[in-house]
């Protein structure tokens, strides 16, 4: 009896990968420019120079794709969320300043295709979407009881952080000096200045 398992030669399996990676790098850019709404299957086949069987053979629905651009983001701000609770309150607002900054500068066009949908679009990211915004409003509310947040509110915080974050990314990221400039600009606008 032949138990022996078929399996893809090395080869395909890398070329099947690359052409997934390649669809998730153009998917990222036309979510980021164009929001869902605006993100066409056809057009990212045509631009992936793949079949649009190939296509939905890797993302069988338009949702599973932006879950799939967007699922590693929330990923990777659940994980570095986590230890900010630890800190001290300034320094927790802080680190999620500097959260945006490591998450642009890693993927910027899945950190702008986030932006780009709203919360009736999440779908299958809304469940860690709201644990990720937990953890948000969790660092906030400390922030607000030891007296630090400019506005004294947290929601309101928050969705300050939730409008301007990424346009100022947007309009500062590739400078030089962009990372310096978003971090203060956020922390002026966020936080009320030390105390001397």
């Amino acid at each position: 009896m032949n138990t022996r398992v078929q399996t893809s030669p090395p080869r395909v399996q890398r070329r099947r990968e690359q052409r997934r990676e390649a669809i998730l790098r153009l998917a990222a850019q036309a979510l980021a420019e164009h929001g869902p709404d605006g993100m066409r299957m056809e057009d990212l086949a045509e631009a992936a120079d793949a079949a649009r069987g190939t296509l939905y053979s890797h993302f069988p629905t338009k949702e599973a794709l932006i879950d799939a651009v967007v699922r590693p983001l929330f990923a990777r701000s659940l994980e570095a969320a986590a230890p900010l609770h630890a800190l001290p309150p300034r320094e927790a607002v802080r680190g999620l300043i500097a959260l945006y900054w490591t998450l642009w500068s890693l993927s910027p066009d899945a950190l702008r295709a986030s932006y780009r949908l709203r919360k009736e679009r999440l779908g299958t990211l809304a469940e860690i979407h709201g644990v990720f915004l937990g953890q948000v409003m969790a660092i906030l509310g400390r922030a607000q009881a030891a007296g630090i947040l400019r506005v004294g509110d947290p929601v309101l915080t928050g969705r300050i952080v939730a409008t301007l974050a990424i346009p100022l990314l947007e309009l500062v990221g590739a400078r030089p000096d962009g990372e310096r400039l978003f971090t203060a600009m956020l922390e002026d606008v966020l936080l009320n200045p030390v105390s001397t």
